[in-house]
C-alpha cells in the first residue's frame, strides 16, 4: 500500500511544482504590467500596488508547502504501515517496487529541473522558492529514506499468534 501512496505523492509533488512556476510566473509578469500601467495613468495607484505586492506574498507561503505535505504523508504511511498486518516474505518486493520508485523520482526531479531551467523567467522564479528547489534536487534520496522507514515500521512488528 505504500508504494502506491509514494507514488501518488511523487505525482502530486511533480504537478504542484510545475503548477507553482507557471502561476507564479504568469503573476509576476501580470502585475509588472499592472504597475506600469498605473504608473503611466498619472492617478494614485499606490493602494493598487500595496493589493497586488499583498496578494503576491501568498507565494512565499507555497515554498512550505511541498515539505508540510510530504510530512503529513510520511506520518500517514508510517501510521498505515503499523496498522497493516503483512507477511515478511513481501519485504522483497516492497524493496524492488522501492528502487523503481527511486529510479522514477530520479527521472521527475531532473525533467522537471530541466522544464523549470528551460524558460529564463521561470528559473528567476524558483529561485525565490529554495526549499521547493532542494526538495526537488534530493527527491530521489527523500523516497529512498521513505521507503526504507516506511519498510522498517512494516515488517520488523512482532506478531504474537
Amino acid at each position: 500500500m505504500a508504494l502506491q501512496d509514494m507514488h501518488i505523492f511523487l505525482l502530486s509533488a511533480f504537478v504542484f511544482v510545475i503548477m507553482l512556476v507557471s502561476f507564479g510566473y504568469v503573476y509576476d509578469q501580470v502585475t509588472g504590467e499592472m504597475k506600469a500601467a498605473f504608473a503611466q495613468s498619472g492617478g494614485d495607484a499606490t493602494q493598487a500596488n500595496k493589493l497586488m505586492d499583498e496578494v503576491g506574498g501568498v507565494f512565499n507561503y507555497l515554498d512550505y508547502f511541498l515539505l508540510f505535505s510530504y510530512i503529513v504523508f510520511l506520518v500517514g504511511s508510517l501510521i498505515l504501515s503499523f496498522m497493516v498486518r503483512t507477511h515478511p516474505v513481501f519485504y522483497m518486493l516492497f524493496m524492488i517496487g522501492a528502487l523503481v520508485m527511486v529510479f522514477i523520482s530520479y527521472i521527475y526531479g531532473n525533467v522537471l529541473l530541466e522544464y523549470i531551467n528551460s524558460n529564463e523567467g521561470f528559473a528567476n522564479f524558483l529561485n525565490n522558492y529554495p526549499k521547493t528547489v532542494w526538495f526537488i534536487q534530493n527527491l530521489h534520496y527523500i523516497i529512498l529514506v521513505t521507503s526504507v522507514v516506511i519498510a522498517v515500521v512494516q515488517y520488523s512488528k512482532i506478531e504474537v499468534f
